[in-house]
C-alpha cells in the first residue's frame, strides 16, 4: 500500500512536470480531461432523454441488470443512440490527428480496454441472459483508426496475451499480482514498466522518437 502511494505520487509529480514544460502534452492531457468530461455528460444526457431512458427502463424490467460496463458494448443496431454517440468519439480521435498533423507531430493512439480479470463475471452472465451487446466493438476503433492513417497500439491485447486471456469472459484474475493490483484494478509497479516497455518499444520501432 505505502509502494502505491508512492507510486501515484511519483506520477502525478511527473504529470506535473510535464504539463509546465511540454506544450503538447499539457494540449493533449487537457483534451483528454475535455473527452472524459464529455462522456459524462453524454450518459447523464441520455438519462435525462425520456425515449431513451424508458427504453433502458424497459430493457431491465427484461433483464436481471444493466451495467455501466456494458456502455462500449451495446449493440449500435439494437441502441441507435449509441451509435451517434460512437462517431462523435470518434471524430474527436480524429481532432487529435488533425492537431497533430498542423503543428508536424507524430500521434500515436494507445488503447486500454477492460479486462476480465474483473468484468468475465458480468460479460458471461450478459451473454447467458442474451442482453444485447456485441464484445467486438473496440474492432470498429481500429478499423476507424487504420482508414484515417492513426497508428496505434492495442495495450490491452499485450496484457491479454501475457496471461493468455482470449476473451471477456475468459473466467479467472490472471493479471491480479502480475500487472495490477491484487484489490485495484490499476496497473501496478510491474503493471507501468509492462506499459512503458511497450509504448516505448512503438515509439521506436515506428520512429516516432529517436
Amino acid at each position: 500500500m505505502r509502494l502505491k502511494r508512492k507510486e501515484k505520487k511519483i506520477w502525478k509529480q511527473i504529470k506535473y512536470n510535464l504539463n509546465q514544460h511540454i506544450y503538447l502534452f499539457r494540449l493533449l492531457h487537457r483534451s483528454q480531461s475535455k473527452i472524459r468530461k464529455s462522456i459524462k455528460y453524454t450518459i447523464r444526457d441520455y438519462k435525462k432523454s425520456k425515449d431513451n431512458y424508458n427504453y433502458v427502463e424497459e430493457k431491465k424490467s427484461n433483464y436481471s441488470y444493466f451495467n455501466s460496463f456494458f456502455f462500449p458494448y451495446l449493440d449500435h443496431e439494437e441502441f441507435s443512440w449509441v451509435e451517434r454517440e460512437w462517431l462523435k468519439h470518434l471524430n474527436r480521435i480524429l481532432e487529435f490527428k488533425n492537431i497533430s498533423d498542423i503543428i508536424g507531430a507524430k500521434l500515436l493512439f494507445v488503447f486500454w480496454g477492460d479486462l476480465p480479470d474483473y468484468s468475465h463475471h458480468i460479460f458471461k452472465k450478459a451473454k447467458k441472459d442474451n442482453l444485447p451487446i456485441k464484445l467486438n466493438n473496440e474492432e470498429k476503433l481500429f478499423s476507424f483508426l487504420k482508414e484515417n492513417n492513426i497508428n496505434y497500439l492495442n495495450l490491452s491485447k499485450l496484457a491479454w496475451d501475457f496471461v493468455g486471456y482470449k476473451s471477456l469472459t475468459d473466467p479467472g484474475e490472471k493479471l491480479r499480482g502480475k500487472l495490477i493490483w491484487e484489490n485495484d484494478n490499476h496497473f501496478n509497479i510491474d503493471g507501468n514498466k509492462f506499459m512503458f516497455e511497450n509504448v516505448y518499444n512503438k515509439l521506436i520501432e515506428d520512429k516516432i522518437i529517436k
